[in-house]
């Protein structure tokens, strides 16, 4: 997950839920995902490393973190390295490669299509869901069809600068130790979406498969299937 914008400090409001006792609040699948790449179009980039952490029924049942080699092709930017703590000798080295993380996650996703029964989370989901895509047609030919919830809109609602993942969790007084780790992040998320659906469980249905989009910078360029966008 990579978001760029505003660093406006805004009113901490810490300690409302109690993370221990917070259940989510869904049925059926949830998958939390959070992507490193090496840039924002998910055609010309790549991913990096991923992170998931799977909910079945309300309870947690896998967590996965891998990074990934290098397309031949693809360079890591200082800016990168810096961002995510990874260098390219490094996943080179220890990485899998692009097309079996594609397959690893289309295993533990499953792209089957909209069947009400599983649901991809995401911070920017945007982000995340446009590499997503990218692979299924690089690998298999033919855009991914899933169900998605995008935290990033629901805050958003909230108010609207200061909606970096870090800024949200802080809100209901979530610490991620380290952003643009993966799993870190991955975490961060999981925990906020729980926050935001014991506030209002009525953002789950609300927001389904809708993107809002800042009007400062329009509409995505790269659009998703079964996606309505909206500006916020």
């Amino acid at each position: 997950m990579i978001q760029y914008g505003h660093n406006q400090k805004k009113k901490k409001d810490k300690g409302r839920f109690s993370m221990q006792k917070m259940e989510l609040k869904l049925n059926g699948k949830v998958v939390f995902i959070d992507f490193e790449t090496t840039g924002l179009d998910p055609v010309e980039n790549q991913l990096i490393e991923y992170a998931v952490i799977v909910y079945e029924n309300g309870k947690e049942t896998l967590r996965e973190s891998q990074c990934v080699k290098l397309e031949r092709g693809q360079r890591l930017s200082e800016f990168i390295e810096k961002l995510t703590g990874y260098d390219e000798d490094y996943l080179n080295a220890h990485g899998i490669t692009l097309r079996e993380a594609y397959e690893r996650l289309k295993e533990i996703i499953g792209f089957d299509g909209t069947d009400g029964k599983t649901v991809i989370v995401a911070h920017n989901c945007q982000f995340d869901a446009s590499f997503l895509d990218a692979m299924s047609v690089k690998f298999d030919g033919k855009r991914l069809k899933a169900d998605f919830f995008d935290t990033l809109t629901v805050c958003r609602t909230q108010q609207e600068y200061g909606n970096r993942l870090a800024e949200c969790c802080e809100r209901y007084g979530i610490v991620i130790p380290r952003t643009h780790e993966a799993m870190n992040d991955t975490e961060g998320l999981a925990k906020l979406t729980k926050a935001l659906l014991n506030e209002r469980i009525d953002y789950y249905s609300e927001f389904l498969n809708r993107f809002g989009y800042s009007e400062r910078y329009g509409k995505p360029k790269y659009l998703l299937v079964g996606i309505e966008y909206f500006p916020q």
